[in-house]
């Protein structure tokens, strides 16, 4: 409970150095936590102060803190993984599209394809898209990416969705430069039953991990990373039982 008060409070502060409308986007934090108003279908608007704007959904920090991950804290790209010019990257979980909209603004002629099953969320993607200007260089897909092809249900809700090889095959990728994944537990599943032959096209993953009960899923997918010829490592597990890992293909 305390590293999760401390890890609030360091994003707070952080938020005048992310954003330029911080005063704004302070006022959305504080009417979220003290449940200030009715926030299940506002929707508020980011700008950062590199100019890119994102529209958020203001249900919780959810979505906030995904910006602040991928624009502030650069949680899928650190230093170590280099972006090449021209590059092919897939995201798997892309909710509203911070980090497809993040690659568009820091890489030269890349090209995202970005997966995200949920409506909402898919069509506040759109929107950044459009709001930035970037229909050129990320494409959206409203589908989920599970180890089979066909309907999936999550929660209460059913799904279509597909196969990360299907995403290579049906878009005719080549390569991967990097494979971002945040799909809530199923990237073990997702991985675990691709084929090596993908993952020979891939050349960096870069995803959240969900620790469920103990760390044997972890485990298990770095040891079948390695096999199929990544490096792998990762950071420790959080208070919020999740950690990141990063594959990067051996040299």
């Amino acid at each position: 409970m305390f590293s999760k008060l401390i890890r609030k409070m360091y994003n707070l502060l952080l938020i005048p150095f992310t954003f330029k409308n911080w005063p704004q986007v302070i006022g959305y934090v504080l009417s979220i936590i003290f449940s200030i108003g009715d926030n299940k279908h506002k929707i508020g608007t980011v700008i950062l102060r590199n100019g890119i704007t994102l529209k958020i959904r203001l249900l919780n920090t959810l979505d906030l803190g995904s910006v602040m991950e991928t624009h502030q804290r650069t949680i899928y790209t650190p230093l170590f993984m280099k972006i090449p010019e021209n590059a092919r990257i897939i995201d798997i979980g892309a909710s509203i599209g911070d980090f497809g909209v993040f690659c568009a603004s820091s890489f030269i002629d890349v090209h995202v394809y970005c997966f995200e099953p949920m409506k909402e969320a898919f069509e506040l993607m759109q929107k950044n898209i459009k709001l930035n200007d970037y229909g050129e260089h990320i494409i959206p897909f409203n589908l989920a990416i599970s180890d089979i092809e066909g309907t999936i249900r999550f929660g209460d809700h059913t799904y279509k969705a597909i196969t990360i090889r299907k995403v290579f095959e049906q878009n005719c990728i080549d390569r991967c430069d990097l494979l971002k994944i945040d799909i809530e537990g199923a990237e073990y599943k997702v991985l675990l039953n691709t084929p090596v032959e993908v993952f020979n096209l891939i050349n960096a993953i870069a995803m959240e991990c969900h620790i469920v009960d103990t760390d044997k899923d972890l485990i298990a997918l770095t040891n079948h990373l390695t096999k199929v010829g990544f490096n792998v490592k990762s950071t420790k597990i959080t208070a919020h039982n999740i950690c990141y890992l990063y594959a990067t293909k051996h040299k």
